[in-house]
């Protein structure tokens, strides 16, 4: 950039640079070929191959808080059934 070299390890921008990527992931980029990379203008070090957030990511994300409101719930429900059982006594 600019006529100055830099050097990122990463390829997205949630995995920390020099992560071990599996095999899959780094065959989409073979050694030698040209790619677009995604630049910070204001620090060219940090620069990435993808942009755009990975959609397992935003699946584990979504499935954990259906799972976290789901628990919550049942742990209501129970305090509920609690309550009402020890209200009776």
């Amino acid at each position: 950039m600019n006529g100055q070299e830099y050097t990122s390890g990463r390829i997205d921008a949630l995995t920390a640079g020099g992560a071990d990527y599996p095999d899959h992931y780094l065959a989409r980029y073979p050694t030698g070929t040209n790619v677009h990379v995604h630049v910070n203008p204001k620090n060219p070090s940090d620069a990435v191959l993808e942009a755009t957030w990975p959609i397992g990511t935003t699946m584990k994300a979504i499935v954990s808080l259906l799972i976290a409101v789901l628990l919550f719930s049942l742990a209501n429900v129970e305090r509920q059934r609690y309550a009402k059982r020890w209200a009776t006594v």
